[in-house]
């Protein structure tokens, strides 16, 4: 049993060691702990064999599996089989296999994709999601989003300089380089021309899969937010305080009241998202201090309130007088509103952007 289990820690191990800055450890309950900059994850590998469909099935279908129970499952093989991963994923199931391949998905903000069907085993390509690697993607699919209504390819267009994403998201020129060249290896976006000059540009090479594969980050990305209630049931009330606080060029409405800004999808509005200007949450907190009609409560309240990144105010639009997200951010917000939430992101994708 022990063997199996050290199996399925080598299958793990071999996924995030081609990963930089990422320590691996294996716990003493057969359990693996991962730690990089964005974060720290706990994964519990299920060892199930060759990697056959019938492997997953019996692996799925043995739900005594103490391993199997944990949230954080990664079922593992020597070669998981095209019919295996297609199980897998459509079960929503982690999985990796020892040639380094995975597909990794967790509740609490792990994403991680390697290997490529389209090359051999031996070229391996991770890529692990992180804050920085998430506001890059969001600009250029906010560029692919402008393309689209300019009359350009749906799922490709050429990409911002480098120059531009480091000034709107406020992440380092270095580290925007670096991960616009993980996207060129992952297939999101591809180097045109020379390698330097005026000529030399990039191309959003496949828009679809990078917004699907941006989403599924974000929808499980910790936020922290402030929930406030008063005594209105109408969510523009408490944007239109919002705005009187902060001023209305610092903040941005998003959620199911941004939806109904763009995109109309149900005749009520439950509650409103909005993004505010500031350096932290707590500044956000303490501005409210002083406005007894306003509560800050752990839940069930009409207003959530976030903490604007840089690109959110700078890529948000105009509508009626009220600055409202761009789709982008607003597809990955209502994506982390439920099931309702789901069916909304879904119509704003058909609606208003188009890949």
């Amino acid at each position: 049993m022990r063997e199996v289990e050290n199996s399925a820690v080598v299958a793990i191990s071999r996924v995030f060691g081609a990963l930089p800055h990422v320590t691996v450890r294996e716990g003493l309950d057969g359990s693996v702990a991962l730690e990089s900059r964005s974060g720290r994850w706990q994964l519990h590998p299920v060892w199930i064999g060759e990697g056959f469909p019938q492997d997953v099935r019996r692996a799925m279908g043995e739900s005594s599996h103490d391993s199997a129970a944990h949230t954080n499952a990664v079922m593992t093989a020597n070669k998981m089989s095209t019919g295996a991963r297609q199980a897998l994923e459509s079960a929503g199931v982690s999985w990796a296999d020892m040639e380094g391949n995975a597909h990794i998905e967790t509740g609490d903000g792990l994403f991680v994709l390697t290997g490529s069907r389209r090359k051999r085993a031996a070229e391996v390509r991770a890529f692990l999601w992180t804050e920085s690697a998430g506001a890059v993607a969001e600009m250029l699919l906010h560029s692919a989003l402008e393309g689209v209504r300019n009359g350009g390819n749906r799922e490709a267009g050429q990409a911002p300089r480098p120059a531009l994403i480091a000034a709107t998201t406020g992440w380092s020129y270095p580290q925007v380089g670096k991960i616009l060249q993980q996207f060129d290896a992952i297939g999101y976006t591809r180097k045109v021309g020379p390698e330097r000059g005026r000529t030399s540009h990039r191309t959003i090479a496949d828009a679809p899969r990078l917004l699907s594969e941006w989403a599924s980050w974000y929808r499980r990305r910790p936020l922290s937010a402030a929930v406030v209630s008063g005594e209105s049931r109408d969510p523009q009330d408490y944007v239109r305080q919002m705005e009187s606080i902060f001023g209305v060029e610092s903040v941005a409405i998003s959620g199911w009241l941004g939806l109904d800004e763009v995109a109309p999808f149900m005749t009520t509005i439950p509650t409103a998202t909005v993004y505010v200007e500031a350096t932290s949450l707590d500044a956000i907190e303490e501005r409210l201090v002083g406005h007894s009609e306003l509560r800050l409560v752990d839940g069930g309240g009409r207003l959530t309130l976030l903490r604007a990144e840089p690109q959110v105010l700078t890529l948000s639009s105009l509508v009626d007088g009220r600055k409202v997200v761009s789709p982008i951010r607003l597809y990955g917000d209502l994506l982390r509103l439920g099931v309702r939430g789901d069916d909304a992101a879904d119509h704003l994708r058909e609606t208003r952007i188009g890949f």
